[in-house]
């Protein structure tokens, strides 16, 4: 076998039985938005409150794409979840 091979049985043996990398998908993404946002209201309340000298751009830049990277990681769990479920119900539809 070559390693392209065994990576792509690997990766069937994992998504084949099981929701649970799909679940995991979208736990890391609401995880990332959770703390995408709560680093974004600590940021701006250490920026009112404090009036700390931090670099506005970089930091509302960064915490933008972590937050649109938590959506876009839940969107495609749902997603991969519901077309598992799908999948499911029609695996045991025999057409006559």
């Amino acid at each position: 076998y070559t390693v392209m091979r065994r990576v792509n049985l690997m990766l069937d043996a994992i998504s084949s039985f099981s929701e649970k990398p799909l679940r995991l998908l979208f736990n890391f993404g609401v995880m990332a938005m959770l703390i995408a946002f709560a680093a974004a209201l600590y940021l701006v309340i250490k920026k009112l409150i404090y009036g700390d000298a931090i670099s506005v751009g970089w930091t509302s830049i960064i915490t933008l794409i972590f937050f649109i990277f938590g959506i876009i990681m839940s969107a495609l769990g749902i997603l991969g979840i519901y077309l598992s479920k799908i999948f499911k119900m029609t695996d045991n539809v025999y057409s006559f």
